[in-house]
């Protein structure tokens, strides 16, 4: 990996704000002020560091890595338009600048950040043109074009450092700060030339070869300071330069002349050569596969134990022959290593440059990441894959090895967990049990110079950021794996979209402690320490403690809940913590935390593992076809009372709060006992100033947030955005979700009941009904009936209220005895029904920690409380959490109550839905496949139309729920579609794009999909594309049936050598003729009859839209209309009077029957008050002057005599102005 060192820059972005007032503007200074942090990291691997320099004296001198200047350009990110230069000095490694945004440009900005330019050799003229940018005159794009240094000789590190660009994308926060980072690259590639890696190679004791120079020739004689290619992501885990970035009109170094003083000419001082020419040799990009003149190498050294330097010529090849070239990319370096040489070269450089000696071995290897790619010259080596993904467990693996080298192959293991036996083909490769976190090792395949890596990732111990454990009465140990935060990589998308979160895993040595942040009772967990700390094992990334359950906490036990409650265990969280520089612990700096979940009530046969037979006896399979488990997250018992109300959870965060300390009316002061060891370092229960990141979050799991959670995965972060928009299966498992191995986060389909909601409605879902039929809310008290709808009264004084919910059906009531006065202690629950669970009202913290909040208006332990989804929600244009609401009986007599609320509300009613920043429970599900219908779990996108041009493309959504999905048949090859494989998830987009023009007709072709499910289920995708000069499409529209009664009407549909289909807007009282066209060649023009086949009773006009699709892809609307039973329009709709003297005005009245006219003032007079079919009315005003009348209106309404069809106008007149 790469190594970098830090600089923190501070920029200061001042936006000028500007208020206009009676058209005076003044300058506020202070307003939506902003600092921007972004951190630049400069890579200093300079190959020493990574075992790249072979050499024994070679090291790079600092000028690879320093910054001796630096500028800083700002663009906005969507227009790409220039906004200035960030004006900058650098004071203790803190660069501060200064730069004014105008009100509109405070958005999204690209920050360019470019170094080491005095120096070059036209530095001034580089830093002249920076200078002399206008805002807004020029893009991105244009600018980094422009800045092009020149390159005429040897590059001197000592006097000037290596230039180097980066750039990021930032944007303001008003009155807060913004942070960021950058990563440099150096704006050269540099080369390396070594022999056998540094060692030599000696043939009957002589050395075979030793260097003695390198010449460049045909190297660039300019390059960009800047990249015009973003980096892109590799297998070493970072970022890098693919393409290069080459200055228009490039020219080529001149051709090598012995008196020429800017040659590139790289000697050994060395008397007799050595094995290594290194960190001398810096080049511009290169287009090496775009060019007449490739850059190349001619080596010189001494063969076979000669005096006399004879020289060869190397290019960028593999293998130095073919015609493949590498290009030179920027930060790149190249490592020319020459294997063997079988005969002298050439006496002189021009004729070794002009004609290729066959006689040097060399192999190239680009050093951008740590995979290793062999060039041989004349064999070759083959491995039947390049690594392989294990399980857990003890396993081994077959791997296929070919080589054409006389001395066959041989492997290394460079792993101790990694063994491997030889066999008829190849090895077998064997990996030991793994009981800690996923790790990484390989094995290196070697034949002759050429080396294979073979990657070998082992997965570990299911992970988890909970974990339900107890103990078997002696504080047995146990391990948590401390190295993979939740569940690891497969947590890292979310419904098929990539999370922010890159990384999931913690190195080992990262980690100074880890310690307990709380714990419900003293002395609840113990960790394993050593010298003070945690005793870490490196290896398996594991720390170990123990369990103590006779520490219980105090607001449990004194809670006097019934049922033989089990008032053992409780919950902690453990966080894993950073170093600072000196190796000591960091405690404020929390990589990452994970809740331990001590509950003895699972552990049946009290041995202290709680395993897969104990959680299965826990689920339950609810109607829904989704199983849960039997309690909420951190309860301790699956019956009514305190220790089954569990842990509360802001939706999206993985981290637990504490809940309430006893069931009351009291809402403040009543959070359950915890122990904070760690308080003095700010682990404690407090709330935010503001709204936190997901990643600030996980560092502060203690803190409450009170705004809301910022950034683009918070809709994502617990699985999907899509739940409550058409896909209520979507999502899976992220590494942010709180529920321990083997469950999830609820998808919302698990808590959609159907059928009838209560007794005699009709049929719905829980999506759009409140939900009475299959829960009972508890305790429960009738008072009566209101409008045939039972009354109900609240229960004060319980230790627990809650519903009870009959999880086996949708519409089936619980058996649930009622309440009563009389022994109400020992009345909570009497049946022995084993297909009913407990939900109880949790509580609910809304952003602030010490006091549990009204929900809705009502107490949150009494009557409303929530329990989560994995589903975000947009209200009024906000994502929101998505749960579902419990609303039992209110302190008032009431009707209302005592059932599930819908999740959607109407109108988006922002009261039933939860906020961002509450608080409230979670009951997991188990994290397999759900039996959800093909239909749910597949759905594919419908036809996709291309135009005749190449380049032409449509975007379409497919959702796959349970399996990952592959293209199999791309149908043709006149079209793309990207990506051609996906995994699990709603709404993925695809692509479809020609890639081929079409001369001729319409053509068709079908793309086949195969889901990796057990079928193998196989789907198609219809694509069309369009003929050239095939679309002269029109269509007759609007078509009026002038008659209420059956009429019919003629239009023209024109579709030139093209066919043409109606395919929406048909309605029962419309008959069309024909509906679609015979034949795709029988084009022109279509006659279509549209004839009612109904009688419009309506007063009113009634009319449809119809679609139609032509066969290139191309709609059109027809719109047709018949006439109501009665008519009526007016015209105009409004009429303005002058205030005196004012002209007689009229208006038409349209109609087929009579109608009559009314208006609201004694000023205006009407010529007619009622009559039939069309007339002219015309209106008069009275004067409107008095001293200091105002402007007047007034209102005539016509309607039909029957009153079905009403219309205003509206009437204005001037008032007296003086």
């Amino acid at each position: 990996m790469k190594k970098y060192f830090y600089i923190f820059i501070l920029f200061f972005i001042q936006a000028t704000v500007l208020s206009c007032t009676d058209e005076e503007i003044y300058e506020s200074p202070t307003d939506g002020k902003s600092s921007i942090k972004i951190t630049l990291n400069v890579p200093v691997d300079n190959g020493k560091t990574r075992g790249l320099i072979y050499g024994p004296d070679e090291v790079p001198v600092d000028g690879e890595s320093e910054i001796k200047d630096i500028y800083v350009l700002a663009f906005d990110k969507e227009s790409k338009s220039y906004l200035g230069k960030i004006q900058s000095y650098i004071t203790n490694n803190t660069l501060v600048a200064n730069v004014n945004l105008t009100e509109d440009e405070f958005k999204e900005l690209t920050i360019v950040v470019l170094t080491n330019l005095e120096k070059l050799t036209n530095g001034y003229e580089i830093i002249g043109q920076i200078n002399a940018f206008e805002k807004g005159a020029q893009s991105k794009e244009e600018i980094l074009k422009s800045l092009k240094y020149t390159f005429n000789e040897i590059w001197d590190l000592n006097g000037r450092p290596l230039p180097m660009w980066g750039e990021t994308d930032i944007t303001p926060v008003r009155n807060s700060i913004a942070t960021g980072e950058v990563n440099l690259y150096r704006a050269i590639s540099k080369i390396n030339v070594v022999v056998n890696y540094g060692k030599g190679r000696k043939k009957d004791g002589v050395e075979v070869f030793k260097l003695k120079s390198v010449r460049v020739y045909y190297a660039r004689t300019s390059g960009l300071v800047g990249s015009l290619y973003a980096p892109q992501h590799n297998e070493e885990g970072s970022n890098t330069i693919t393409n290069p970035s080459i200055p228009e009109d490039v020219s080529y170094f001149p051709r090598y002349n012995e008196n020429a003083e800017n040659n590139l000419l790289f000697t050994e001082s060395q008397e007799g050569g050595s094995y290594a020419i290194e960190n001398k040799i810096y080049v511009p990009e290169s287009d090496q596969k775009n060019t007449e003149e490739p850059m190349c190498l001619v080596v010189g050294g001494y063969y076979m134990g000669s005096d006399k330097e004879t020289y060869y010529r190397v290019d960028f090849k593999q293998g130095n022959k073919g015609s493949e070239y590498y290009n030179a990319i920027r930060n790149h370096i190249y490592t020319f290593n020459i294997n063997n040489v079988t005969r002298p070269g050439t006496d002189e450089p021009d004729p070794a440059l002009d004609h290729v000696v066959v006689g040097m071995d060399v192999t190239i290897k680009d050093w951008t990441t740590e995979w290793m790619r062999g060039i041989g010259g004349q064999y070759t080596l083959d491995v039947s894959t390049g690594g392989f993904v294990l399980t857990a467990g003890a396993s081994s693996s077959p791997l296929i090895i070919n080589t054409t080298h006389n001395e066959g192959w041989e492997a290394e293991s460079l792993s101790s967990w990694i063994t491997y036996t030889k066999t008829e083909e190849g090895i077998l490769i064997k990996v030991t049990e793994n009981s800690g976190g996923e790790r990484r090792g390989s094995i290196i395949v070697k034949s002759g110079n050429l080396e294979k890596v073979i990657t070998i990732r082992q997965r570990g111990k299911g992970t988890a950021n909970s974990y339900i454990v107890s103990d078997d009465g002696h504080q047995m140990e146990q391990q948590l794996i401390v190295t993979v935060k939740g569940n690891g990589e497969v947590g890292l998308v979310a419904d098929g979209v990539a999370l922010e979160e890159k990384d999931p895993y913690i190195a080992a040595e990262n980690i100074g402690d880890v310690k307990i942040i709380w714990e419900t009772a003293d002395g609840l967990v113990t960790i394993a320490e050593e010298n003070g700390k945690a005793k870490l094992d490196m290896e398996s990334g594991t720390i170990k403690y123990k369990v103590n359950l006779a520490c219980k906490n105090s607001d449990i036990e004194a809670s006097n809940t019934l049922n033989s409650q089990n008032y053992k265990g409780g919950n902690a969280l453990i966080g894993a913590f950073g170093k600072n520089q000196d190796g000591s612990v960091n405690y404020n700096d929390l990589l990452w935390s994970w809740h331990i979940w001590v509950c003895p009530d699972i552990d049946t046969d009290k041995d202290g593992y709680i395993g897969e037979t104990e959680l299965a006896a826990i689920d339950q399979k609810w109607a829904t076809g989704y199983t849960f488990m039997d309690r909420n997250m951190g309860a301790l018992s699956n019956k009514p009372g305190v220790p089954s109300l569990g842990l509360l959870y802001q939706w999206g965060r993985k981290d637990p709060f504490i809940g309430a300390a006893r069931v009351s009316t009291e809402q403040v002061n009543n959070q359950m006992y915890t122990h904070l060891p760690l308080e003095s370092y700010g682990y404690n229960w407090h709330n935010s100033s503001g709204n936190m990141t997901i990643e600030e979050t996980t560092k502060a799991p203690t803190t409450l947030i009170k705004g809301i959670i910022t950034g683009i995965d918070y809709a994502s972060l617990w699985g999907t955005a899509t739940g409550l928009k058409g896909e209520t299966n979507a999502g899976n498992k992220t590494i942010y979700d709180p529920c321990p191995y083997g469950y999830r986060v609820p998808n919302v389909a698990a808590i959609i009941f159907k059928g009838k909601p209560y007794s005699g409605a009709s049929s719905s879902t829980s999506e759009d009904a409140n939900w009475y039929s299959n829960n009972e809310f508890w305790p429960l008290q009738t008072n009566g009936s209101e409008g045939g709808w039972t009354k109900y009264k609240q229960v004060t004084d319980q230790s627990s209220y809650g519903f009870w919910l009959r999880y086996d059906k949708h519409d089936s009531e619980p058996n649930i005895t009622q309440y009563s006065d009389t022994n109400k202690k020992n009345n909570q629950q009497s049946t022995e029904d084993n297909r009913i669970t407990w939900l109880p009202l949790s509580g609910v913290y809304d952003g602030d920690v010490n006091q549990l909040a009204l929900v809705d208006n009502q107490n949150s332990l009494l009557t409303n409380s929530i329990m989560w989804t994995n589903s975000s929600v947009t209200v009024n244009g906000n994502d929101r959490p998505a749960g579902l609401f419990l609303h039992g009986v209110q302190a008032s007599s009431s009707i209302d109550g005592n059932h599930f609320h819908k999740l959607k509300e109407s109108g988006n009613n922002s009261n039933l839905y939860a906020k961002p920043q509450h608080a409230g429970a979670l009951r997991c599900v188990r994290d397999v496949k759900v039996d959800m219908g093909e239909e749910n779990a597949i759905k594919m996108p419908d036809d996709v139309y291309l135009e005749a041009t190449a380049g032409s493309t449509q975007t379409k959504e497919l959702t796959s729920l349970l399996d990952s999905w592959e293209v199999v048949d791309p149908g043709a090859t006149w079209f793309v579609m990207t990506p051609d494989a996906g995994s699990t998830g709603s709404k993925q987009k695809l692509t479809f794009k020609a890639t081929q023009s079409n001369t001729g007709g319409a053509r068709t072709a079908y793309i086949k999909i195969k889901f990796n499910d057990t079928e193998g289920t196989i789907k198609s995708i219809k694509v069309t594309q369009a003929g050239l000069n095939l679309n002269d499409h029109t269509v007759t529209s609007p078509i009026n049936l002038t008659s209420a009664s059956n009429n019919d009407a003629k239009g023209n549909i024109v579709a030139i050598n093209d066919s043409w289909e109606i395919i929406s807007g048909k309605v029962s009282w419309l008959e069309i003729s024909p509906m679609r066209s015979e034949s795709l060649n029988n084009g022109g023009t279509s006659n279509v009859t549209y004839r009612t086949t109904e009688t419009n009773t309506s007063n009113n006009a009634r009319s449809t839209t119809l679609t139609v699709r032509f066969g290139n892809g191309e709609t059109k609307a027809i719109t047709v209309t018949q006439a109501g039973k009665y008519e009526l329009d007016v015209s105009p709709k409004e009429m303005e009077f002058e205030r005196k003297n004012a002209a007689t005005q009229y208006f038409a009245i349209t109609s087929n029957t009579t109608w009559t006219i009314t208006k609201n003032v004694n000023w205006i007079t009407l010529g007619n008050n009622s009559g039939n079919g069309n007339l002219k009315i015309s209106v008069k005003c009275s004067d409107n002057d008095n001293w200091f009348a105002e402007s007047r209106t007034g209102t005539i309404t016509i309607k039909t005599s029957d009153g079905s069809i009403v219309k205003t106008i509206t009437v204005y007149q001037e008032g007296y102005y003086r």
